[in-house]
């Protein structure tokens, strides 16, 4: 039998903490880096407009590491809290979602926040009473009834042909249904008597 992990109080929360600062470290780093790349592809847009079509890419991606950088740096914090305050699946899950977006921060924010989530789920793993997912558990399906055959379609025929030869048994007529005695009806799409009044197989 596996021993119980600690307490959800006891999370390992003070080695998580280094990590979170060099995340926002690197978000910072990044988001200036981006940003000052961005005015210099401006600046070299401004003398020479004719740059504007082979520096747009580079204009793009480097808005785009600023700001996911500039995001690492604002959002790292909301997850210490978290952490702080013993909520530790919602620590979890922001991580996890700060962490992809700080792969576009030069990657480096990223990492080091998936390296938070990882932890996290660590502990989280042994830890009784602490909610392993946030999403909700799914809705119970409710049970199919399968029927072999449907029953058919439109009026019934005017004559019923005999059924397929079989043990030679002498058949006088159509089958008799064993609930109301009527006569049934073949329907050769299913190739079997069918009794429209009780609609059911004979």
């Amino acid at each position: 039998m596996m021993a119980p992990g600690p307490p959800a109080s006891q999370l390992a929360v003070p080695e998580l903490v280094p990590l979170l600062r060099v995340a926002r470290g690197a978000a910072l780093v990044a988001a200036i880096i981006g940003a000052a790349a961005v005015a210099a592809v401006v600046i070299a847009v401004l003398v020479d407009p004719g740059l504007l079509g082979p520096l747009l890419g580079w204009l793009v991606g480097l808005a785009l590491v600023s700001v996911a950088g500039l995001l690492v740096r604002i959002q790292a914090p909301r997850i210490h809290r978290h952490l702080n305050a013993s909520r530790y699946a919602k620590a979890r899950d922001e991580a996890l979602s700060w962490g992809i977006v700080g792969l576009f921060a030069f990657v480096v924010p990223g990492v080091y926040l998936l390296r938070v989530w990882s932890r996290i789920n660590e502990e989280l793993a042994g830890v009784p009473g602490v909610v392993a997912s946030a999403a909700p558990p799914p809705a119970p399906t409710p049970a199919v009834v399968a029927r072999p055959y449907a029953p058919p379609v439109g009026p019934p025929p005017i004559t019923a042909p005999r059924p397929p030869a079989g043990p030679s048994v002498a058949v006088s007529g159509p089958p008799l249904c064993p609930r109301c005695g009527q006569p049934s009806t073949w329907i050769e799409q299913y190739r079997r008597w069918y009794c429209y009044r009780d609609q059911l197989y004979v």
